[in-house]
């Protein structure tokens, strides 16, 4: 189980973006496979034009004999609007559905990975000043990860 508290703060903006968040999640292991779900939550806040809660559930399993790891999630975003201009900062085009799938490779302390993830956030619509809908949509990320 996981609780905590973040503060994201923004020491150079113009405007007052800074805000904080609080989330827990519960995991739930199985053999090679692992489940979490959790919760993050921010109040209505000035900064984020409201209020934002995204749920998740994440899953990954090891894939025996390998060293490949199977990874998915899926997320969801909502809250309430006071501001529908700053309320973009976390929620453009409004409440919205992310996913991922992918697979890690690891040797030694060195993990390779590459995921497919996207969003359901329409291209179409408003988009002030702090939303960018030509950056939403579907991707193909690769990561890399040194552990020391």
């Amino acid at each position: 189980m996981r609780t905590g508290a973040t503060g994201r703060l923004f020491t150079a903006a113009r405007d007052s973006m800074d805000y904080a968040e609080v989330g827990t999640s519960a995991s739930y292991s199985y053999g090679p496979a692992q489940l979490t779900a959790g919760v993050d939550f921010a109040p209505s806040q000035d900064a984020i034009g409201g209020s934002n809660l995204y749920l998740y559930a994440n899953a990954n399993a090891g894939v025996p004999g390998t060293p490949f790891t199977l990874v998915a999630g899926l997320g969801h975003t909502s809250g309430t609007t006071t501001d529908p201009v700053r309320v973009q900062r976390l929620r453009p085009s409004g409440s919205y559905t992310n996913w991922h799938l992918g697979a890690e490779h690891r040797r030694g302390l060195l993990t390779l990975a590459v995921d497919y993830l996207g969003t359901d956030i329409g291209r179409a619509g408003f988009a002030g000043s702090y939303a960018d809908l030509a950056h939403a949509g579907d991707r193909i990320l690769g990561r890399i990860r040194y552990d020391f």
